[in-house]
C-alpha cells in the first residue's frame, strides 16, 4: 500500500512539473512572436531619458563630453588639442578682422576731413608784378564782364582799352556777316575768319605787345559788346576761329 501511494506521488508530480514547463514553453513563445509583430510593424520603442535616445537607467559618465553628471553646458564640453587649436585660430582671426576694420575707417576718415586752405597752396606759388602789354585780353567786372583788349599804352602805366567786339570790326581780321535780322534791332553776325588777314605782323608777340591767336579768341557765352546802346555776345565757336553772335540794339539806350 506505501509503495502504490509513494508511485502515485511521483506520477502526480511528474505530470505536475511537465505540464508547467510546457505551459511557461508556450507563454514564452507567444511573446516572442508578438514581440516580432511589433518590430515589424515599427511600434515597438524602447524607453529613453532624453531626446538623445539614451537608454532609461543607464547612468552618465561624469566625465562624458556633456561634462560631470551629463548636465553642463556643451562650451565646458572636454574638446581634443586639435579643436583647441582651431577655437584659438578662429579668435585670432576675429581679432585680426576687428583690427583691419578699424584701421580702414580710420584712412576713411581721414580722407574725408577737410584740408585747411594753406595745404592747397602750392610751395611754388609766388606773386609777381606784371607788365600790362598792348593787344592783352581781360573782362571788365566793372561792365558786366565785357571782354576788353588794350588798344593804347601810356607812359605812367595806364592803358587804354576798347570793347573786344567794337575793336575787331575795324581790324578786318573777320568776314562779318549777317546771318539772321529781326525788326532791325535783333541780328545774328557770323565773324568768319580770314587766315590771310590775321597773319599780319602787327599780331605777333613782341616787347610791350602781346600776341593774338585768332583760333581762340572768344569763348561761347562771353561777351563782347556793351554800350549803352548795343549789347552782343557769343553763342557758338568753330574748330578755326569762326563765331557766330547776337548782336542787340533794341531800345537799350531808353532804358538806362
Amino acid at each position: 500500500m506505501v509503495r502504490w501511494m509513494i508511485s502515485l506521488a511521483a506520477v502526480i508530480l511528474f505530470g505536475t512539473t511537465t505540464a508547467s514547463l510546457y505551459a511557461a514553453s508556450i507563454n514564452q513563445e507567444e511573446l516572442d512572436e508578438c514581440e516580432i509583430e511589433m518590430a515589424e510593424d515599427g511600434e515597438e520603442e524602447l524607453p529613453y531619458a532624453d531626446e538623445e535616445k539614451e537608454p532609461a537607467g543607464k547612468e552618465t559618465d561624469g566625465n562624458a563630453a556633456g561634462g560631470i553628471g551629463g548636465n553642463w553646458p556643451n562650451e565646458l564640453a572636454a574638446t581634443t588639442p586639435e579643436d583647441a587649436a582651431a577655437a584659438e585660430k578662429q579668435t585670432e582671426d576675429a581679432k585680426s578682422s576687428d583690427s583691419g576694420q578699424k584701421q580702414l575707417e580710420g584712412q576713411e576718415k581721414e580722407k574725408t576731413e577737410p584740408m585747411k586752405p594753406e595745404d592747397l597752396i602750392p610751395s611754388d606759388s609766388a606773386r609777381g608784378t606784371y607788365k600790362v602789354l598792348k593787344h592783352s585780353l581781360f573782362l571788365d567786372l566793372d561792365n558786366y564782364n565785357v571782354k576788353k583788349i588794350v588798344t593804347e599804352l601810356n607812359d605812367d602805366g595806364t592803358f587804354v582799352a576798347e570793347d573786344l567786339g567794337s575793336w575787331l570790326k575795324k581790324q578786318d581780321v573777320y568776314d562779318i556777316s549777317v546771318a539772321e535780322e529781326e525788326d532791325g534791332n535783333y541780328k545774328k553776325l557770323y565773324y568768319k575768319s580770314n587766315l590771310e588777314h590775321q597773319d599780319r605782323e602787327e599780331f605777333y608777340p613782341t616787347e610791350d605787345t602781346a600776341g593774338l591767336y585768332f583760333g581762340w579768341l572768344v569763348s561761347e557765352g562771353e561777351t563782347i559788346t556793351f554800350t549803352d546802346s548795343c549789347f552782343e555776345f557769343v553763342i557758338s565757336v568753330e574748330p578755326d576761329g569762326s563765331f557766330y553772335t547776337e548782336y542787340e540794339t533794341s531800345s537799350l539806350s531808353e532804358e538806362m
